[in-house]
């Protein structure tokens, strides 16, 4: 009995060191890259659930040769693509990454990638953690929203 008891205080204590990582994943997606082309953007939410800011540092993908954070900015009514370093993430809040906004690179696809594939992310940030994501390739939807992101597959 006194062995069950030390084990079950041990568990107890190391509770804490298990909880769930401050930064999590939430919608993740990739649009699927236009014909003839192996640059393509993936999508998601990020939610800092932790007491300190947080910032994303790197980024890489499986399936593609490089990945970057990218951010669009207007200039003179015509968008264009920003690489920023880092993206921070207050504490108890989320950002989102989207068309149009802050997304993530992916560049020189290593094989075709459809509608209905999944593509491994994995996101670095400051404080250590590493978050790996499974993200479902989605069709091009037409949608002016969807696709006025400044990704034409000519991105510098």
């Amino acid at each position: 009995m006194p062995r069950l008891l030390s084990a079950l205080c041990i568990l107890c204590l190391s509770l804490p060191l298990m909880a769930e990582p401050p930064v999590t994943a939430e919608k993740p997606w990739v649009r699927e890259a236009p014909p003839g082309t192996s640059v393509t953007a993936a999508y998601l939410m990020l939610h800092n659930r932790g007491e300190e800011a947080v910032a994303l540092t790197a980024v890489s993908a499986d399936e593609f040769a490089r990945a970057e954070l990218h951010e669009t900015v207007h200039d003179e009514g015509e968008a264009r693509m920003r690489r920023i370093d880092t993206l921070t993430i207050p504490p108890g809040e989320k950002v989102a990454l989207e068309p149009g906004g802050k997304h993530l690179m992916l560049h020189d696809a290593r094989g075709e990638l459809r509608d209905g594939d999944w593509v491994t992310l994995t996101l670095r940030f400051d404080n250590e953690q590493l978050l790996q994501i499974a993200a479902p390739v989605r069709k091009r939807t037409g949608r002016a929203s969807d696709e006025n992101s400044g990704h034409d597959g000519g991105h510098q």
